[in-house]
């Protein structure tokens, strides 16, 4: 399939286009198992290769698959939850769980996605242990087990989880709870 995601501030092109194959294994007994097994990007992606981070690659993010719109500043400091972007034409709800630690909720009409950053404050270093317990939910499947356990560090923002429909002609429901540590 064809992935068409708008493309960041710093691009020629309208949008990023990536060409993926994705393979989806499951029974009615356990959660699905989807795997990237193979993409390649279409779109021009040498300015990203130049902004991105340096500094993560234990992330396992190939440069080729990143996009990017962050503004190009001097100072380390990242405030994501300030102006978060819309994603597919979502808004995204931002909750603060302290003044450094901030959960964005995306909901469709099929599911919902989480992420959560950490910003930095005068130079300061901090990290969270985060833990999201699902509370409730029907007819949902998530794309990792539960309680999920992650630990985020200052300027990073992290995918957490993503909820889905298990049966589009049935209705869903999910309720969540985050907590978190500070460790650092």
């Amino acid at each position: 399939m064809d992935v068409y995601i708008p493309a960041g501030i710093h691009a020629s092109q309208n949008e990023d286009i990536f060409h993926v194959i994705v393979e989806v294994n499951s029974n009615q007994y356990s959660r699905p198992s989807i795997e990237l097994s193979y993409h390649l990007r279409t779109s021009s992606y040498g300015i990203y290769d130049e902004c991105r981070d340096r500094g993560r690659g234990d992330l396992g993010v190939e440069g080729k698959l990143c996009i990017c719109s962050l503004p190009h500043s001097s100072t380390p400091s990242r405030q994501w939850h300030l102006d978060p972007p819309k994603v597919f034409g979502k808004v995204t709800a931002v909750v603060s769980l302290n003044e450094l630690l901030f959960i964005y909720e995306r909901r469709a009409k099929h599911g919902i996605v989480l992420e959560a950053s950490c910003d930095i404050y005068e130079n300061t270093k901090h990290a969270f242990e985060v833990v999201v317990f699902v509370k409730h939910k029907k007819n949902v499947v998530s794309s990792k087990d539960f309680p999920l356990k992650i630990v985020i560090k200052s300027g990073m923002m992290l995918f957490l989880d993503v909820f889905y429909q298990l049966d589009v002609s049935k209705i869903w429901d999910l309720e969540y709870e985050v907590s978190y540590m500070q460790i650092e």
